[in-house]
């Protein structure tokens, strides 16, 4: 979950601590626990790194410019050896001729220290990366593509690496394991990366590297080669549509902020997409060719974290609107509980960035088991993409905050548009329903717009239960997940232990720990489960607890002593697109309040690539 970073000017020396360092932080989402840049000038290659954010790297180093044509960089995420200065990368070999950044893990890297010990190499750090960098040493006489390949071959487990060789200062080489390494294409540099976003100030032109394969980036240009065989390929450049604008703040405080009020436009904009209007069929010309019932006999839904809380909705979606049986699973739990499978099985794979190691193992398993894979996905050419068979995208732009707002209301949106085109295409639904049905998915947007215009009113929802340590958040029905992405939000960045639960559950224990003060969130759209959900409210007020509502039907809680909120009408099946704005809203001022850093919480990573 480590960003990377590497660039090869063509064209004279440059500054690169002003190519690297806002790389690097365009990237720092994916881990900020240490970071570090090593620049290859007339010197040799000077090396600066530091442990905790960005900014501590970019104090040290001050005003004063980096120039050299080739560098790397790095901001982590620790898995093997605490965040420290010597656990930073980048990493030398013990004889500093090679040096390493690398994002991932080496799963035999133990044995491969025990033989380089026993070869006499010493290390410094704890880390998997300086193993890599010595085994890479031990292949290296003046080779460095070929002692990369050799190493690489050895290494198991999911990584990706940027190496350079102190003696060979025009030459940089990258090698991608299951987890993302691309390169960007600029008119004076070249660029290897962990994510789009590290180069996108300078281009939009983008190489995408398969598992085992390797970049060889020179003067003369880029080459690739299968890893296994060293046989040079050949590899095209994409252009992606994202501009870097869309990666930045634009006048908000944070990223969260920017990215909970682009839900309207990035929703209408992906209703437009795939439905221009209630009177026309909804557009997937991607799954056109699934044109029997018999092609969606099930429906296995995959994800991890906010993506599976959205899988968990799609199941009540698909099975009510498409009248199709669902199930869901975690992906790290499907990865090694596989149900039965059949070729009559569509495998729906929820991800943002496309890149998370558990739904990419899961993936596999039940492609191979004979499933068609299809992935909702908001990032072009992400390793999901090119395993499944058809993607949705949910074109949500760059998400920066670690914690997921829009793409799930995206990725929300993309489930009831496939669940309306399969009604639609199987005639699973009465058509005057159906039309009715794409009226109020249009509505959405705006209604969103007017929840945002009451953000002022969630604010001060946070304010009163500002010093809580607990927060129940319940819902029924469709409304359950939303609970759970709602508890999730508020855990992820304000750190207050918060669980998502089914109001049905309530009195088989969760009610145990209900006391004076103890705060609830009662998620009650207008559904016939809704008199279930007052009761839930009523138990919890007369143990004296604290009840905040989430409901488009205000009036039934008029007589209550409660904090209600209330959110635009719509029919139940898309109340979740509605009610995650104010719990979005409400945990960000939870974090806001309590001085989290609400885009970076603690131990946290964009993008979960390792198992």
């Amino acid at each position: 979950m480590c960003g990377i970073l590497g660039a090869v000017i063509h064209d004279g020396d440059n500054d690169l601590k002003s190519i690297l360092l806002p790389g690097l932080r365009a990237v720092e989402y994916r881990g900020y626990d240490s970071a570090g840049i090593a620049v290859m000038n007339g010197d040799g290659i000077s090396v600066s790194k530091k442990a905790g954010k960005l900014s501590i790297l970019e104090d040290s180093l001050g005003e004063s410019p980096i120039t050299g044509s080739v560098g790397l960089g790095h901001t982590r995420w620790a898995t093997h050896g605490a965040p420290s200065d010597e656990n930073a990368h980048p990493h030398w070999d013990y004889q500093h001729r090679i040096i390493l950044v690398h994002n991932g893990i080496i799963e035999n890297y133990s044995e491969i220290k025990d033989e380089l010990l026993s070869k006499g190499v010493t290390f410094k750090s704890e880390t998997d990366t300086e193993v890599a960098v010595n085994l890479i040493a031990t292949y290296y006489d003046g080779d460095l593509p070929t002692a990369v390949r050799l190493a690489g071959k050895r290494f198991r487990g999911s990584f990706s690496m940027c190496v350079m060789a102190a003696d060979q200062p025009r030459l940089m080489v990258g090698i991608r394991n299951e987890v993302p390494l691309l390169v960007g294409h600029g008119d004076n540099a070249t660029y290897l990366a962990s994510d789009i976003t590290a180069f996108l100030a300078y281009t939009r032109d983008v190489t995408y590297l398969e598992d085992g394969e390797m970049a060889v980036l020179t003067d003369n240009g880029t080459h690739y080669y299968d890893l296994a065989t060293g046989h040079e390929i050949e590899k095209h450049v994409e252009r992606v549509e994202w501009n870097i604008e869309q990666a930045q703040k634009g006048g908000y405080d944070t990223f969260m902020m920017k990215e909970i009020h682009e839900q309207p436009n990035v929703v209408r904009h992906l209703l437009e997409r795939h439905l221009p209007s209630a009177n026309e069929p909804v557009q997937m010309p991607q799954l056109d060719e699934l044109t029997k019932e018999n092609d969606f006999r099930l429906v296995s839904l995959l994800g991890c974290g906010t993506a599976f809380h959205a899988c968990k909705v799609g199941k009540y979606v698909l099975e009510g609107l498409a009248k199709i049986p669902c199930r869901v699973m975690y992906a790290h739990e499907a990865l090694y509980h596989q149900a039965p499978l059949s070729s009559a099985t569509v495998t729906v794979a929820v991800s943002q960035s496309g890149e998370t190691a558990d739904t990419l193992g899961a993936v596999k398993v039940q492609k191979a088991a004979g499933s068609k894979i299809i992935s909702i996905c908001n990032v072009v050419g992400s390793s999901l993409t090119r395993l499944s068979d058809q993607t949705l995208y949910t074109l949500a732009g760059p998400e920066i905050s670690v914690a997921s707002t829009k793409a799930f209301t995206c990725q929300l949106t993309m489930i009831y548009l496939v669940a309306l085109w399969i009604a639609e295409k199987f005639g699973k639904e009465d058509p005057a329903e159906l039309r009715r049905l794409k009226e109020e998915l249009l509505a959405v947007p705006d209604k969103m717009s007017a929840i945002l215009q009451s953000e002022k009113q969630i604010e001060h929802l946070a304010r009163v239960y500002r010093q809580v340590r607990h927060f129940y958040y319940l819902g029924r029905g469709i409304s359950y997940p939303v609970a759970m992405e709602g508890a999730l939000k508020l855990k992820e960045i304000s750190y207050v232990h918060a669980e998502g639960y089914a109001g049905g559950e309530m009195k088989h224990g969760a009610i145990a720990m209900i006391e004076p003060g103890f705060p609830s969130c009662i998620l009650a759209p207008k559904s016939p489960l809704l008199e279930k959900m007052v009761a839930n409210m009523e138990e919890i007020l007369s143990r004296n607890g604290e009840v905040m509502v989430i409901t488009n039907a205000p009036d039934r809680f008029s007589k209550y002593d409660v904090h209600v909120f209330p959110f635009p009408d719509c029919p139940q099946v898309f109340s979740p697109l509605l009610m995650s704005l104010p719990l979005q809203i409400f945990a960000f001022y939870s974090a806001k309040l309590r001085g989290r850093d609400i885009d970076q919480p603690r131990n946290l990573a964009k993008s979960v690539v390792v198992e």
